[in-house]
């Protein structure tokens, strides 16, 4: 996440890394802007209607992510399981 004055943006790091990154931006959801000067409650996401603003926010967080040599996913977590309900999932022992 980054807060550059009125503007917040998201970056939701395992969609992004897994599902295409900023290829597949528009259908990975992986990114969300909000204006909190308009929207304080972060109810009207800006990512698509404002591609500019986005990608200025994004490439500061990515390079800012870059210098401090975070750590991030590069395979999905093998013990997920997508079906179960709750958010339940096999690496706690809970069933299909």
């Amino acid at each position: 996440m980054i807060h550059k004055g009125d503007w917040k943006l998201h970056l939701f790091i395992e969609e992004w890394q897994l599902d295409g990154g900023r290829a597949k931006l528009a259908e990975n959801h992986a990114v969300e802007l909000y204006n909190l000067k308009d929207d304080i409650g972060e109810r009207n996401d800006l990512a698509n209607s404002n591609s500019a603003r986005r990608d200025e926010l994004l490439d500061e967080l990515l390079a800012w992510q870059k210098s401090v040599n975070a750590p991030l996913p590069i395979q999905p977590n093998p013990a997920y399981n997508s079906k179960a309900s709750g958010g339940q999932n096999k690496a706690r022992g809970d069933r299909e």
